[in-house]
């Protein structure tokens, strides 16, 4: 994503006011989404994306093993290595290897959580977009959950793009903050991005236009407090 792009978010009213999304690491020119044809777009989304949601839309007529190997399996992979490589991350994220022959309604919400981050971060992608995937966790789970996600994200050399309430989790595990504000149009109320709102993180500090930011915690609620 290069800087100085805006971006417009369409988002229901009294929604776009509070969301937070955060970039972990960038890579990917994000201008290159917007060309092509449907068809295109669509291919392009498989081969280079990856998705984390709130809700973690696990097939029910499959194992928890079988979920996370899914997208693997769908593009080639072998099963056995396939299921090596979902072991070696349900150890970071504490899933015991009791769970991959499960029922998914035989497993918990927060095991199904996990089960989601999982199959996002096994499946090959350049960038990994979450919506919200730590909305119905415990802190403390999704403390776990984003520095699982951010440590897997730079050690492969991809991108992050979240979008999260929790300002929290934006300053302790983003590299960029952007604050969604609120624009009418013909249209209604959409959600807008711009880089006059981005906070970077750089050298440890966060800056806004390259002016160090003291508080980001406090410029922040402001900034929502204007919003709002």
């Amino acid at each position: 994503m290069k800087p100085g792009i805006n971006q417009s978010h369409r988002c229901k009213k009294g929604r776009c006011c509070s969301e937070l999304p955060f970039i972990i690491r960038r890579k990917t020119d994000l201008i290159s989404l917007w060309k092509g044809n449907l068809e295109t777009l669509e291919s392009f989304r498989r081969e280079h994306f990856s998705f984390i949601f709130q809700n973690n839309y696990l097939m029910p007529n499959l194992t928890a093993g079988e979920n996370m190997m899914l997208t693997l399996l769908m593009k080639g992979e072998q099963e056995e290595v396939a299921l090596k490589k979902i072991k070696n991350l349900m150890k970071v994220v504490r899933l015991s290897e009791e769970v991959i022959d499960k029922s998914i309604y035989n497993v918990s919400g927060g095991q199904k959580q996990r089960l989601a981050f999982v199959r996002a971060i096994a499946s090959p992608y350049e960038i990994l977009v979450g919506d919200e995937p730590t909305g119905n966790l415990d802190a403390v789970t999704a403390q776990a959950l984003m520095k699982f996600t951010r440590n897997a994200i730079i050690s492969n050399d991809k991108a992050g793009i979240f979008v999260s309430h929790d300002i929290n989790l934006a300053l302790k595990y983003a590299d960029r903050i952007y604050i969604f504000t609120p624009k009418h149009n013909e249209e209604g109320l959409v959600g807008f991005l711009s880089s006059d709102q981005m906070l970077c993180l750089k050298k440890g500090n966060w800056t806004l236009r390259d002016r160090t930011i003291d508080n980001p915690m406090n410029y922040i609620q402001e900034a929502f407090e204007e919003i709002i």
